[in-house]
């Protein structure tokens, strides 16, 4: 078995404090969307943090956070595509929150 980064579980976890915050906003008329990425942003950065910490010194990671962020991001994306395309075949109704949650991670 390929072993991966693991910032790749990161990112997935990440991923997944965004999506649902865009399915809780999903429908909602007088829902802000700044409140879904709010949510993402402190549970997110909270998260990482905290698995910083756990795993600090750990050879297989990057020190600088750039580095670590960059990955991260890389990662994100490629999961968010996944998603996409995991929604479209399976979850058509859905498309529209894996979309925004794509955008989000590509802008």
């Amino acid at each position: 078995r390929l072993k991966t980064s693991p910032l790749r579980d990161v990112a997935e976890m990440l991923r997944s404090f965004d999506y649902v915050s865009l399915a809780a906003d999903a429908g909602r008329t007088e829902a802000a969307p700044d409140l879904a990425r709010y949510f993402y942003r402190c549970v997110g950065e909270q998260f990482v943090a905290a698995y910083q910490e756990a795993s600090s010194g750990f050879p297989a990671l990057p020190t600088a956070i750039e580095n670590i962020e960059a990955l991260l991001a890389g990662f994100e994306v490629t999961k968010a595509l996944r998603e996409v395309r995991w929604e479209l075949i399976n979850r058509t109704d859905w498309l529209p929150i894996a979309l925004e949650g794509a955008l989000r991670r590509i802008r």
